[in-house]
């Protein structure tokens, strides 16, 4: 599935960067527009009817003056037990629409925004992911705070638009080097030929986002269906890569236990699980301004109807019975299946933790050791296959 664009806006500032080069050189719609103001472009855009959804088909390409390197939400909060993930911020927004996107009442841009200064995104991860020379050898890391696990799709769709930006290869290659980085890219989409183009980094994790039949042709409007993502997984599994997938946002509904059961039986229908890297699981939610939006935005969603109260963290969440309900039973379905995947909860309270798993996490390290034991039992599984080869 390729998203159509109906404009693409160049920051003057990084026209003859190699990203924006190569993004117009692909670019086959209208005419670009190579800008000099772009406060001015964004404030535009935002005061259009229906800005959100117009955002959605205009690229702008520009030069990010900040870090790109951010610890996830989960860190901030002392009552999450966090994995100590890094977002790695070099687009933001998504071409798809689905109902529950936080973007929505997020991002300061409707738009479409891509950072064209890689030279700096390398520089500063090659100053964040540097370690002694002694533990360079392709070993793992000595120790739990020398791994850094980043992930592109905190803040929009990893692929969606890797056709035209080819960004995957440039964010592969610059974390190639490290032994110590995981570099995971989040989707939806089926995007993938850019990765089956090249031999797979052994520290890249692709990961797909989940949902059922129902909730992929109600809420997540404009995305693949649940076949084209399974079927690109295994493509991109036979082809190297090593995979994890994400239940995010379980949405509870009538039939949802059936539902959510099949989605678990067709994934593993379809994928290895030796070459499942981790699986997440995190029940829907959003703060309280997010339901006005999502109500006017998508009158025919339902989601906004559910048993959703105030959390700690001030975002309205489902009630902690049916969390830990829904927790419960999708990882006695993945451990039948799989009894040695890593199953981690997203963005929950020590206290989920202890009723899901019977065990909370001591602290953030404990929830990241049990990654990065996983991500290195996951390499040396894929090298002996490459080795056998």
């Amino acid at each position: 599935m390729a998203y159509r664009l109906d404009h693409l806006i160049v920051d003057a500032a990084v026209a003859g960067r190699p990203l924006a080069r190569r993004i117009l050189e692909r670019w086959q719609g209208p005419p670009p527009s190579i800008v000099h103001d772009i406060a001015a472009v964004v404030e535009q855009s935002r005061q259009r009817d229906n800005a959100i959804a117009l955002g959605k088909r205009t690229l702008l390409v520009t030069h990010r003056k900040g870090p790109f390197l951010s610890v996830c939400q989960g860190m901030t909060d002392r009552h999450h037990a966090c994995c100590a993930y890094r977002i790695l911020n070099v687009f933001e927004n998504c071409p798809m629409d689905c109902t529950y996107c936080i973007l929505q009442g997020y991002l300061d841009s409707p738009l479409l925004v891509l950072y064209a200064n890689l030279t700096d995104l390398a520089d500063e991860i090659a100053c964040a992911c540097r370690v002694p020379d002694h533990d360079r050898q392709g070993a793992r890391p000595t120790r739990p705070d020398q791994w850094l696990r980043i992930g592109t799709g905190e803040l929009g769709d990893s692929l969606a638009l890797d056709g035209l930006t080819g960004l995957s290869l440039d964010l592969m290659r610059i974390v190639e080097p490290f032994s110590n980085v995981v570099l995971e890219f989040k989707t939806k989409t089926a995007e993938i030929e850019s990765l089956l183009s090249v031999t797979p980094p052994p520290n890249v994790v692709i990961s797909w986002s989940l949902n059922t039949l129902r909730h992929i042709g109600n809420e997540e409007i404009g995305a693949p269906s649940l076949g084209e993502r399974l079927d690109a997984a295994r493509r991109c599994q036979n082809h190297g890569y090593r995979l994890g997938f994400h239940f995010d946002p379980l949405i509870f509904s009538p039939g949802w236990e059936e539902d959510y059961h099949a989605v678990v039986e067709a994934l593993f229908d379809h994928i290895d699980p030796t070459r499942i890297v981790w699986m997440s699981l995190g029940a829907l939610r959003f703060p309280p301004a997010m339901k006005r939006i999502i109500e006017e935005r998508f009158p025919h969603s339902t989601i906004t109807c559910g048993e959703l109260v105030p959390s700690w963290d001030g975002k309205l969440r489902y009630f902690r019975p049916i969390r830990v309900t829904m927790y419960r039973k999708m990882l006695r379905w993945i451990t039948t299946r799989a009894p040695d995947v890593v199953v981690y909860l997203c963005m929950e309270s020590r206290q989920i933790w202890q009723d899901v798993f019977g065990w909370p996490p001591r602290g953030v390290a404990d929830v990241a050791e049990r990654l990065n034991a996983s991500c290195w039992k996951t390499e040396l599984a894929g090298r002996a296959v490459r080795a056998a080869d």
